[in-house]
């Protein structure tokens, strides 16, 4: 028994933990299971004789010594046995919490060594329902495991104090152990939002509100949706946004044998396998681990999970290997997102997964061709990205005319090496409203531009063709008449193709939602019109770097009060900059270098009133709020071009000057992705 006035375990856990005020003050006595044996109750001699039928006659001194003596030890050992088996009977006692926090502080507290009901926990955990191994359930050298000390927590810490099972399977006590396993194989006590883990309530408890990254959602995570019933087994395992998890998943999940919906992501601390427990887990429906540390290949066992998983989702790992054959069979499957990998394998091998939605494969070593046949395949798709890989041969004849295109919303295909010109079928195809996204940048596509892509596509938002071996004139590409229905293009990257050289084309200023228009190396000649500054008012970002526009700088670039970033470096632009461009007080970034400007810059980009350096070339402010530019990049070392402000100029056809720059926050060459300029739900899962 523990004397009233010492602190219980649960109050030094608490002090040890900084809970203290957050716990609660009833705590319950220890449990006692045993006798108590007040010794002082023990029979003298008087008693003993008077008991043994001693009629108090006169007898010898020595030999009523002797009796005396005799009996009492005679009794002494009879009672000391009987005390010693009661007390290896007994149960430990076990701390009762009544509170409702986390109790893995000090494991002094609660760790206790093997115990009975410790040995009874290892016992069934082991070799009764083969959750763990026997190895693994013990401290060894000092070292102890998690599966250690999860059985420890539950024999001694565990305020829920769960029956052992003896006769039969507890499915409730496999899942209380499972996740304590869990607790402690990811870094459980270090873990940012603790999520009620080893509360004493029941684990369908085992779950916290918290903040999502964008600071605007609330999301529950931890164990939820459990069924108001009276089984009471959790559905769903959500932990993510940065939790701070570390170490490995283990074997041990396997006890979760209802659980639906494990996602498990953006914790890069998570290292090691897929562990074969998860062969175990055949309720699973959705199985996402993403933007961790996961290593080795897909375990071929991944189809025998279920037959209703909808959802695989592996991004951003370390995972590496061949595809296995069985994924063909996951059937069911409506989203399969593998990207930012290094697998490897035909993209014929999904082909059977009909009932796909979202398909990521992209940033692997993917090999093989699309067909129609391949894409015909996948009626409901919504979402195809098969970039950074190694895919070849050319875009299907009926490439934007499929079963899917009432649905097909994005298609990403960049950096791979696909070769050939659009398919002619576009311009017999069906008017398509629902591609919103095309990327075909950095692969070996030639011919032309067609216009149809501009009045086929009728949904199109974003279209990437830049770098590749594209030719002719882009002037010719398109003259959309009056009234002729055009795509609601907001993003257009063409550049870094083998055109014929012309002035810019007109039919751009036809795309008045343009946010940005990315030209860069097009062999754009002439001077730069008004309609680029006067017919396009969301313009943010304006690239036609490494052009040969001449010329000045129009003074109607004042009317472009949405712009963002210029890039104008690499042209044989000329004269003094118009004092307008001191109206667009959104500029964090211009880049004027390698042209042939004079005069003083001071006017135009200096402010006295705040002359906060930034970066390496033209530092003038750190203000983002008040409008001021942020960075200049400008050959003002010539003797006609002054910039009083620049704490460093850049000599005209000097590039290594420019190297100086530290480009990380900016968007010099940045290529569109999803997560970047261009955003649609459909592309996330």
């Amino acid at each position: 028994m523990e004397d009233d006035d010492n602190p219980s375990v649960i109050d030094e856990l608490a002090e040890d933990l900084g809970f203290g005020d957050y716990l609660g003050e009833d705590i319950d006595d220890y449990n006692e299971s045993s006798e108590e044996y007040d010794h002082d109750q023990l029979p003298d001699v008087e008693s003993y004789r008077a008991q043994m039928g001693h009629d108090g006659k006169p007898a010898s001194l020595k030999k009523s010594i002797c009796i005396a003596v005799c009996s009492f030890v005679i009794l002494t050992t009879i009672i000391a046995v009987v005390v010693s088996v009661l007390m290896n009977n007994e149960e430990p006692e076990v701390v009762r919490f009544e509170d409702d926090m986390n109790n893995e502080g000090n494991t002094d507290n609660w760790n206790k060594g093997e115990t009975q009901r410790f040995l009874q926990i290892r016992e069934y955990v082991t070799t009764i329902r083969g959750i763990s191994t026997f190895d693994s359930v013990q401290a060894q050298n000092g070292v102890q495991s998690p599966q250690y000390l999860a059985a420890q927590w539950m024999a001694h810490g565990d305020g829920m104090n769960m029956p052992v099972p003896v006769d039969e399977p507890n499915l409730q006590f496999d899942e209380r152990y499972a996740m304590t396993v869990f607790y402690f194989a990811t870094g459980g006590p270090t873990w940012t939002a603790q999520l009620n883990f080893l509360s004493s309530g029941h684990i369908c408890s085992w779950n916290e509100i918290v903040e999502a990254f964008d600071g605007f959602a609330e999301l529950r995570y931890g164990l939820s949706e459990c069924p108001e019933a009276s089984d009471m087994f959790p559905r769903a395992l959500i932990i993510s946004e940065s939790n701070n998890m570390t170490g490995t998943l283990p074997d041990e999940i396997r006890g979760l044998e209802r659980l639906e919906i494990l996602h498990l992501a953006n914790n890069p601390s998570i290292t090691g396998t897929i562990p074969d427990g998860f062969r175990r887990m055949s309720a699973l429906q959705q199985f996402t681990v993403t933007f961790c540390s996961l290593t080795g290949s897909i375990p071929p066992f991944i189809s025998e999970l279920s037959t209703a998983m909808e959802a695989l989702a592996l991004s951003g790992n370390k995972m590496d290997g061949q595809l296995p054959a069985s994924l063909s069979d996951m059937t069911n499957l409506k989203v399969l997102a593998l990207d930012r990998n290094e697998f490897e394998g035909s993209i014929d091998l999904v082909a059977p997964l009909t009932k796909i939605q979202k398909l990521f494969l992209d940033r692997n070593q993917i090999t093989g061709t699309l067909s129609d046949s391949w894409m015909g395949n996948f009626v409901d798709l919504v979402s195809l990205d098969l970039s950074e890989n190694l895919l070849d041969g050319s875009l299907p004849p009926n490439f934007f005319n499929q079963p899917n295109s009432a649905s097909l919303n994005a298609i990403d295909l960049h950096a791979n090496s696909f070769t050939g010109s659009f398919p002619s079928s576009l311009d017999q195809s069906d008017t398509n409203t629902a591609l919103k996204f095309l990327s075909l940048h950095e692969n070996r596509l030639t011919g032309t531009l067609p216009k149809s892509i501009f009045t086929k596509l009728q949904a199109l938002e974003l279209l990437d063709v830049s770098n590749n071996l594209l030719d002719g004139r882009l002037d010719d590409v398109a003259d959309f008449t009056t009234g002729t229905t055009v795509s609601p293009l907001q993003f257009l990257y063409a550049g870094g193709n083998g055109y014929s050289p012309s002035p810019i084309p007109s039919w751009i200023s036809g795309f008045s939602s343009l946010k940005e228009l990315v030209l860069p190396e097009a062999s754009l000649t002439g001077q730069l019109p008004d309609w680029l500054f006067t017919d396009m008012p969301k313009l943010q970002h304006l690239d036609l770097q490494g052009n040969s526009f001449s010329g000045d700088l129009p003074s109607s670039i004042g009317q472009a009060k949405e712009l963002v970033d210029i890039y104008l470096k690499g042209n044989s632009l000329s004269g003094e900059l118009p004092e307008e461009i001191n109206q667009l007080t959104r500029l964090q970034l211009v880049l004027l270098e390698q042209n042939g400007f004079t005069g003083d810059m001071a006017g135009k980009f200096c402010n006295p009133n705040n002359p906060s350096k930034m970066l390496n070339v033209v530092k003038i402010s750190n203000g983002e709020e008040n409008g001021i530019i942020k960075t200049l990049v400008m050959d003002c070392s010539e003797e006609n071009l002054t910039c009083e402000c620049c704490t460093k100029c850049c000599a005209s056809g000097n590039d290594i000057c420019n190297t100086e720059v530290d480009w990380t926050n900016f968007r010099l060459y940045w290529k569109p992705h999803w997560n970047h300029g261009y955003y649609d739900s459909n592309l996330n899962f």
